[in-house]
């Protein structure tokens, strides 16, 4: 069921709580990460547990990012090439290269269910030619992610997602996926990189709407000229009677839907994230 709420186990552990803590809580998905999982405990060790849910308890579903993100956080520590991301151990120094067929032989190793291309990632601030460098490199990494998924005969049993760049230029998120809608029979997936990296929350959600068409209802709907009224839906059944958040309200105004049409009761709360936001918020 969509939206769902997935929670962040960096080194396959979500701090504080069980495995069966969290899957009480009605969790279905978690994410580990790959560069950090490779450093610690290493892949030797997780082949030896079986793979990453055995390694951490958890039977639901797993996802995997490929470390790319961390192409933007441990920047300091990276270089970027066409051959892939040359990282310097932020624990030892020593150097590791990162590249699209290694990341994938990574995340086989891993486990996951879900797992994502080797995207290179800028931050969303960044402006410029390298915006549109690393959307290209980041189609060209697609090709060679979905060839050595394919060529170790993983593609029925783990789920390859692409990962849609572009920085904050509409054009470029529209040529990217573009390009990774074309390789749609290769993929079983999209996911929209690159954002909620400082930027205002309204640019974040102008793309996010803009690049909603990767979702088969909302392309349906786009197709038949309803997509305020399918966002209207989506939001509705996302946020239900809690209230709106205000950032969401006022961003999507400034693309033309009006989240509280034909809404009156709905009441709109300070807010900066998502829904649990209400946490803190006197309406519950």
């Amino acid at each position: 069921m969509l939206p769902t709420f997935m929670p962040v186990a960096t080194q396959a552990a979500i701090k504080g709580l069980t495995a069966q803590q969290v899957e009480s809580l009605g969790v279905t998905l978690i994410l580990n990460n790959t560069y950090h999982l490779n450093l610690r405990p290493g892949l030797e060790i997780l082949n030896e547990a079986g793979g990453a849910h055995k390694f951490q308890g958890w039977n639901r579903n797993l996802l995997t990012d490929s470390g790319g993100f961390q192409l933007v956080s441990l920047s300091k520590f990276t270089t970027i090439t066409e051959e892939g991301a040359l990282f310097a151990s932020p624990f030892t120094g020593e150097p590791t290269m990162l590249t699209p067929e290694e990341s994938i032989r990574i995340q086989h190793t891993i486990g996951a269910d879900i797992i994502m291309q080797l995207d290179d990632v800028v931050s969303s601030l960044i402006t410029g030619s390298r915006v549109e460098e690393a959307m290209h490199r980041s189609v060209r990494w697609l090709d060679r992610c979905i060839a050595q998924h394919e060529c170790l005969g993983k593609a029925d049993t783990q789920n390859l997602f692409a990962i849609v760049q572009g920085g904050l230029d509409p054009q470029l998120r529209d040529k990217c996926l573009e390009e990774m809608i074309s390789r749609k029979d290769r993929v079983a997936g999209y996911a929209i990189g690159g954002l909620s990296g400082g930027e205002e929350k309204a640019l974040t959600l102008h793309n996010i709407v803009f690049q909603a068409q990767v979702m088969g209802r909302a392309r349906e709907a786009i197709i038949n000229g309803t997509f305020p009224d399918y966002l209207r839906s989506f939001f509705n059944q996302y946020f239900g009677d809690a209230g709106y958040p205000e950032w969401c309200v006022n961003a999507l105004r400034t693309v033309g839907v009006d989240l509280l049409e034909g809404k009156e009761s709905i009441t709109v709360v300070p807010g900066n994230a998502a829904k649990w936001e209400y946490a803190d918020s006197s309406t519950l």
